[in-house]
């Protein structure tokens, strides 16, 4: 199976990318000497069916890319210099509501020390 990347580099699929909007293009040019009007509905479905080619690839590549970013990441989800996925604002609610759940001033003390220096007591 060839990647997106390939048939980019070797230039198949641009080249059947651009057959296509040539005969959309002699189809249009076709109906335009019968006076068919650009805002007659099958000509606005040809010229909407018209391909992009760098969109379409830049789309087929960006894919490709963010799917192998997706995978560095996750591999990496465990390594200390990457970012968690728990946001400050949920670590400071699960510190309130071990606090609220402390039986005395003194272990509640101890659990917002373990939480603010990220020490378990």
């Amino acid at each position: 199976m060839l990647s997106d990347l390939e048939i980019y580099v070797d230039n198949l699929a641009a080249a059947q990318i651009r057959n296509m909007n040539k005969y959309i293009e002699v189809s249009r040019m076709k109906l335009k000497e019968k006076n068919i009007s650009d805002n007659d509905h099958f000509m606005k479905t040809l010229a909407s069916a018209t391909i992009k080619e760098e969109e379409y690839f830049g789309n087929l590549l960006g894919k490709d890319i963010a799917l192998i970013a997706k995978d560095i990441k996750e591999a990496h989800a465990g390594d200390s210099n990457t970012g968690s996925d728990t946001t400050e604002i949920d670590e400071v609610l699960e510190a309130f509501e071990e606090v609220q759940k402390a039986d005395n001033a003194t272990q509640a003390q101890m659990v917002m020390y373990s939480k603010m220096f990220k020490i378990n007591f």
